[in-house]
């Protein structure tokens, strides 16, 4: 019963793991569409330098920084998930391995007494 209360914390720990694996994608999503997002802003920006700027591409423009700062949080708050849940992680396995160590003990000694 305790083997089975371990293997299912286990596979709900690999569980976290899997969603901070889909959180770690999103991120990097993320990262390339703000990349794509910041070149496309600069290529807007030189191409309004050339022709001059007016009220409507400068209106663009400043929508465009916003879509980037949003970007920007949005990125800034999945690796902070990614850390928090990194640290779940961490935190969860160092408990399992701490509750598991005394058993893995006693087993040793047991197994090391029956051989003498």
């Amino acid at each position: 019963v305790e083997y089975e209360a371990k293997i299912t914390e286990l596979t709900t720990e690999l569980r976290r793991v899997k969603e901070s694996d889909l959180i770690v994608q999103d991120r990097d999503k993320l990262r390339e569409r703000l990349k794509d997002l910041e070149r496309r802003h600069r290529e807007e920006l030189q191409e309004q330098a050339k022709a001059g700027v007016e009220y409507e591409d400068s209106k663009r423009v400043l929508e465009k920084q916003e879509q980037l700062a949003k970007l920007t949080q949005e990125l800034h708050h999945v690796k902070t998930r990614v850390k928090e849940m990194e640290q779940d992680f961490d935190d969860t396995r160092r408990g399992l391995l701490e509750d598991l160590l005394p058993d893995l003990q006693a087993e040793n000694l047991a197994s090391s007494s029956q051989k003498d």
